[in-house]
């Protein structure tokens, strides 16, 4: 089972991301957490495989907070949820290892990203098999 983690206050952010991925696994979806909170709720079993998290539960200090989350949970894969305003944040935040989606893509867009994000991520973990194992 997938668990994923949905941190945003905003009624349509939760909506639109918990319909997003009900498919891939169990959604769970907190309010708006502190950072302390969030960090938490990563850490404890059952374990979170991915995180969304709106850019606005991360606080003033959005890529010093994305780092943090990411070195203290990481099997877990962080998402980003930014808008326009966030932009100039971009590259910087790619550099914690978190994925960043921009809140403004369409429905059908955003589903796509994250199954190709769980896809890359899932195959990371996966562990590999010696050959011999394999035939």
């Amino acid at each position: 089972m997938t668990n994923i983690l949905i941190c945003g206050n905003h009624p349509l952010f939760q909506k639109r991301f918990r319909t997003t991925t009900q498919k891939l696994g169990e959604v769970t979806i907190l309010p708006m957490l502190n950072l302390k909170g969030i960090a938490t709720r990563m850490s404890q079993s059952p374990f979170v495989d991915m995180a969304l998290l709106d850019c606005k539960a991360l606080g003033k200090n959005i890529v010093s907070n994305t780092r943090q989350l990411c070195q203290i949970s990481p099997r877990t894969t962080v998402v980003v949820c930014t808008a326009p305003a966030e932009d100039h944040l971009r590259s910087e935040l790619e550099e914690t290892g978190a994925y960043i989606i921009r809140k403004t893509a369409r429905e059908e867009q955003t589903l796509q990203i994250i199954e190709d994000i769980f896809t890359e991520t899932m195959m990371k973990q996966a562990p590999s098999e010696p050959l011999n194992q394999m035939i």
